[in-house]
């Protein structure tokens, strides 16, 4: 055996120091980070298996670099995109590094190398490919899904005006497709009878997505009917749906999804093969939605609100910020600027102004009221008027 280094020592500093790069990791700098790999050495020789090793310790490094920027959440839900743009060029991302040592063990061969990762660099590859980046938090969805299954012709959906339980087996396969990849859903309940139809329009959909307090409405229709022959033993039914995401910050579609499937299927009404076809349209229409809304993320506006009214009222004024944080698309309100009877905000907003203007005019409050008093490309002006 070859040793040129207390290497269990070595592997133990690794295994205790993981989180050491997130404590130091720089903005945008440069970051020195630890790799160890692992190769056999076989009939190409040793210096093919050193030169695999050393690929796979500059792998780790990199990917130990990536585990500060990205969160675990993200990291599962945006697999693909990740090791599209990242995990299979990691040579873009080290500037430079050098051997510490090495061990072979048998036909195993491992070497430890110090590296140097580009942050900046990693940062701007997972922008462009739409991977979201530290803690930001999925989009809270509402889904909305209209079933009508073999043999009815009325479709079922929540949000008809009842306050009885209906079961929606597409309903129930999508919810479940988007919670398994990391989103948060928004709980409906009972609404005016009639108030919507059930296919539901852009505002239809966007008004709904602001009752329930989403960020992201999946609005559509699955429908089963029987084919009559069957792929095996029992009826066969054929069961379609179609599926857009709204964000309801700005009513823009982000996500689409259609699928089809025909199958055997011995619930009577197609049961099985709606639940069957919602899932793969939910599992299809999560990775679109987490990777549009990160990307957009990314490049979401900077707006300033100019608040007047305050004076004396701060109390309005605090339901008002309260209020504004709180609407989907809005992130990171902060106080710039505090006067005797104007204040102004700043915050990340993933839409337009105009856009931004008419969700504070929808918002009610009990015991003021907002007045528009400009809308520009970066900045509102709102005045607070009590009653």
């Amino acid at each position: 055996m070859k040793m040129r280094a207390p290497l269990v020592l070595i592997l133990l500093f690794l295994l205790l120091n993981v989180a050491t790069g997130a404590q130091a990791l720089p903005e945008n700098g440069e970051l020195s980070v630890l790799g160890i790999g692992t190769s056999k050495v076989r009939a190409e020789g040793m210096a093919a298996g050193r030169e695999a090793a050393l690929q796979a310790a500059l792998n780790m490094a990199v990917f130990r670099a990536l585990t500060d920027v990205v969160s675990p959440e993200a990291m599962a839900g945006q697999f693909q995109a990740i090791n599209e743009t990242v995990l299979n060029r990691t040579d873009q991302f080290v500037r430079d590094y050098k051997v510490l040592t090495d061990a072979t063990v048998g036909d195993t061969y491992r070497v430890v190398v110090q590296a140097t990762v580009v942050v900046g660099r990693l940062k701007e590859s997972l922008k462009a490919g739409g991977v979201r980046m530290g803690q930001r938090a999925y989009p809270q969805v509402l889904v909305c899904v209209a079933e009508r299954r073999a043999g009815v012709l009325a479709p079922v959906y929540w949000w008809r005006g009842r306050t009885e339980v209906i079961e929606n087996i597409s309903q129930t396969a999508l919810s479940k497709a988007l919670a398994d990849a990391g989103f948060p859903l928004a709980q409906p309940a009972a609404v005016a009878l009639g108030a919507y139809p059930p296919e539901l329009g852009d505002a239809d959909a966007v008004a709904l997505g602001r009752q329930f307090q989403a960020e992201v409405v999946v609005t559509g229709a699955a429908s089963a009917d029987e084919t009559g022959s069957a792929p095996a033993p029992g009826s066969g039914y054929r069961a379609v749906i179609a599926l857009r995401a709204l964000r309801v910050a700005d009513s823009r579609q982000i996500a689409l999804a259609q699928k089809e499937i025909t199958a055997a299927d011995p619930s009577g009404d197609g049961r099985e093969a709606l639940g069957a076809v919602a899932l793969q349209a939910g599992q299809e229409l999560a990775a679109q939605i987490g990777q549009t809304w990160f990307k957009q993320a990314a490049a979401e506006s900077r707006l300033e609100v100019v608040v007047k009214g305050v004076g004396g009222k701060i109390a309005n004024f605090v339901k008002f910020r309260g209020a504004l944080s709180a609407l989907p698309g809005v992130d990171n309100v902060l106080l710039k600027t505090m006067m005797p009877d104007q204040a102004i905000l700043t915050l990340s907003y993933q839409g337009t102004a105009r856009s931004l203007a008419d969700a504070i005019l929808a918002q009610n409050f009990q015991s003021f009221t907002v007045t528009m008093e400009g809308v520009y490309p970066e900045a509102i002006q709102v005045t607070i008027v009590p009653r």
